[in-house]
């Protein structure tokens, strides 16, 4: 499930808020452009069925781990034409990975084998 497929822009960035980004945000909605290009972005994620807006306050309608999930299986699509071996490859050649977290790879694609 690819979630921000069609909401992706330079202009906007949608991630978990911090208490640092209160000044940017409160800046943000203050500006007559930007807030009314935010507020159609949020609305249009309202509607697809991610967030919800109760009173003025949007959170989250998917599951931080889904949301992960679906992010990562977007980029493998877009970056590597839908491989997960030519993203493993290219993982695990920038970041050397111990025996104990080889083991556990392997742990894990032996259950789904299983499981499959």
């Amino acid at each position: 499930m690819l979630l921000f497929k069609n909401m992706e822009t330079p202009r906007l960035t949608i991630r978990s808020w911090q208490k640092s980004d209160k000044d940017f945000t409160l800046s943000l909605w203050g500006d007559k452009e930007n807030g009314k290009y935010t507020y159609t972005v949020l609305r249009k994620l309202c509607e697809k069925g991610l967030l919800q807006n109760r009173d003025g306050i949007v959170s989250s309608l998917v599951p931080r781990e889904e949301f992960y999930s679906a992010k990562s299986e977007q980029i493998i699509e877009d970056s590597y034409q839908g491989s997960l071996p030519a993203f493993v490859a290219s993982f695990i050649s920038r970041k050397n990975i111990s025996a104990e977290e080889a083991d556990e790879i392997q742990r894990m694609i032996d259950s789904f084998r299983k499981e499959g």
